[in-house]
């Protein structure tokens, strides 16, 4: 499989940002992951610390100053990220079983594939 970094971009949405890492963590437990905070002023920052925490090998935070919006968000964690494929998975999301990655990674074999 082609290395693979996972992304939560979130803003003032802590506890389905914790769900959503929890659960995605149950099935890909070291799996490079970045959480990044797009601006929150609510607190939020202390539960991306938690979070990585828990994780602290595989996981790192992106903490930006401001609402960049999503798409910005995006485009600067992609920046930040070394592996050959960034899979984007939203802050309201609960990971229900794993393989997912790996079937999406098999897909990502065509070079004219930029998306799955």
């Amino acid at each position: 499989m082609k290395s693979v970094t996972v992304v939560i971009i979130h803003y003032r949405t802590p506890a389905m940002l914790r769900q959503a890492v929890h659960s995605f963590r149950r099935y890909y437990g070291s799996l490079p992951l970045v959480l990044v905070d797009n601006g929150s002023k609510d607190g939020s920052q202390n539960v991306l610390r938690e979070l990585q925490a828990h994780w602290p090998d595989s996981t790192r935070l992106l903490l930006l100053n401001d609402n960049r919006f999503h798409g910005p968000a995006m485009h600067r964690a992609m920046e930040t990220v070394e592996s050959e494929l960034v899979f984007f998975l939203d802050s309201d999301t609960v990971t229900l079983k794993g393989g997912f990655l790996e079937a999406m990674a098999h897909e990502m074999k065509d070079e004219k594939n930029y998306g799955a």
